[in-house]
């Protein structure tokens, strides 16, 4: 499966409902911004539903919870609808799936891992996404997040995404960077010694696409021009890798570092270069 990438979030446009009630002052809407600081909190490790409605339906192939505290014996579940309400039978229902991937026998650190332990998140925010085969075209969706055992006391998550993704026939070219940036700041006093004002940690993904399509760069084109350097999108460089721990370190929930050029490298086959900033 090649690189997966949603830059326009569906999610955006949706009414959002949570059952039970979340918090006050962290509330649904949340999902729809991002920012680190501004998440959807329930009240209690009670299980928690989210609802989303669109006026119209969305072709939806790409959905993604980004952000949240779940353990990894947390467990979410999507659903996809026709009808507007959420209710009778699903489109597309994912089935109640891990929140954090367990490592497998084979992959435990004998004497070192307990048995469930959840793969490293390599520097990732703890996310879990879901790339489907086809899209599905969706009135609303349900998502349910379940995780009774959460020793924060309470579910919370910094972004739903939802819509449907882009994928290029031809993968990204060989040479793709992911760059690990820490903004602290060095000082050092009169007599020498080192001090550092500790800053945010991020990650930076580099990687070009060497052989679109016109139909892909002209769709790619306006889903970037529309977003901008305001719109996150979600990227996933090897979303069907079977390392667990190789797909968490490169799916980002990220802005565009700057919007890329388009060249035409042949007749009918364009070229571009991506670099994201995690948010």
């Amino acid at each position: 499966m090649n690189l997966k990438m949603l830059v326009a979030n569906d999610l955006d446009r949706a009414a959002l409902l949570a059952s039970p009630a979340l918090v006050a002052t962290l509330p649904a809407t949340n999902l729809q911004r991002a920012r680190r600081d501004a998440v959807a909190r329930s009240t209690s490790a009670a299980d928690q539903a989210i609802y989303a409605t669109w006026p119209d339906a969305v072709a939806v192939d790409a959905l993604g919870l980004w952000g949240h505290n779940l353990t990894s014996s947390g467990t979410w579940r999507a659903r996809l609808y026709a009808a507007a309400d959420a209710t009778g039978s699903p489109l597309y229902d994912s089935g109640a799936r891990a929140a954090l991937p367990a490592k497998a026998l084979g992959d435990l650190g004998w004497g070192l891992d307990p048995l469930g332990a959840a793969w490293p998140m390599a520097g990732s925010t703890p996310h879990a996404v879901l790339w489907l085969d086809a899209p599905y075209l969706a009135r609303s969706a349900r998502f349910d997040l379940s995780d009774a055992a959460n020793p924060a006391g309470y579910l919370e998550a910094q972004r739903l995404y939802v819509g449907r993704a882009f994928a290029p026939a031809v993968n990204f070219d060989w040479g793709a960077k992911l760059a690990y940036q820490d903004d602290s700041a060095f000082t050092r006093s009169e007599r020498g010694s080192l001090f550092v004002a500790a800053g945010p940690r991020y990650r930076k993904l580099t990687f070009a696409l060497g052989w679109l399509t016109d139909a892909e760069a002209l769709r790619l084109g306006e889903e970037i021009g529309a977003a901008g350097k305001a719109g996150d999108v979600l990227i996933s460089l090897y979303p069907a890798d079977p390392s667990p721990g190789r797909r968490l370190q490169y799916t980002l929930a990220a802005r565009l570092d700057g919007l890329p050029e388009f060249s035409s490298a042949h007749p009918h086959i364009n070229a571009t270069s991506i670099t994201v900033q995690e948010i």
